[in-house]
């Protein structure tokens, strides 16, 4: 659920440790709750996370918002920007304390020219972006929301963290009445042991056996 890459982290850790057009790249830290990439801003750098999750969202004309994905450690930020030359496509905000390292555009774009290696990581890195929007779009169709709901919190757990309902209504792509009425349901059968503050963490084995019931 909560993406990493280690494989694109490593990458970029040689590349510093090796000192080679270290002006840059920057280490920056961010506070829980602060964006590092807002929807609709002209965009001048790309990130890497080397610690902390995210949430990547897109906000409509109405209000509403659509969480795309959680990344984690290794996951790049800002790729498809430095790749169309466009504005932000969608807000990025640290769940956690988060750490990345912050890459210029111009050097973004030129490691796709030069290093092949790089050019390979970032393209296995798309079609993986792909691929898991697929699977995502496939269980959302073929399963009722409940599953859907179970599948999200059975995933996050394994991360440890806890996910808030917004968060959870906005990754489901549902109102947050409707994700309500699916959580009280479950929350009659014992599942939840945090759930009144608006955090949700849920019994891993009670999620798996219920899980399991679909098939």
């Amino acid at each position: 659920m909560i993406k990493s890459n280690q494989p694109l982290l490593t990458y970029l850790q040689q590349r510093v440790a090796s000192g080679q057009r270290k002006e840059f790249i920057q280490h920056r830290r961010f506070a829980k709750g602060q964006h590092l990439i807002e929807q609709g801003d002209q965009p001048q750098q790309v990130y890497i996370l080397t610690r902390g999750v995210v949430k990547c969202f897109i906000t409509e004309e109405n209000g509403r918002s659509y969480v795309l994905e959680f990344l984690g450690e290794g996951e790049i930020l800002g790729e498809l920007e430095g790749l169309l030359e466009s504005t932000n496509l969608s807000t990025i905000e640290a769940l956690t304390e988060v750490e990345a390292y912050q890459i210029s555009q111009g050097f973004f774009r030129n490691e796709l020219v030069v290093e092949p290696a790089f050019n390979q990581l970032l393209l296995q890195e798309l079609a993986l972006r792909l691929s898991r929007t697929a699977r995502r779009a496939s269980y959302q169709q073929i399963f009722p929301l409940e599953y859907a709901v179970l599948n999200v919190l059975y995933l996050f757990g394994e991360s440890g963290l806890p996910i808030s309902k917004q968060d959870l209504a906005d990754y489901v792509a549902v109102p947050l009445r409707s994700l309500n009425r699916v959580l009280t349901s479950l929350a009659a059968q014992n599942l939840f042991t945090t759930f009144t503050t608006g955090q949700l963490i849920a019994s891993p084995e009670k999620l798996l056996q219920l899980m399991q019931s679909y098939y």
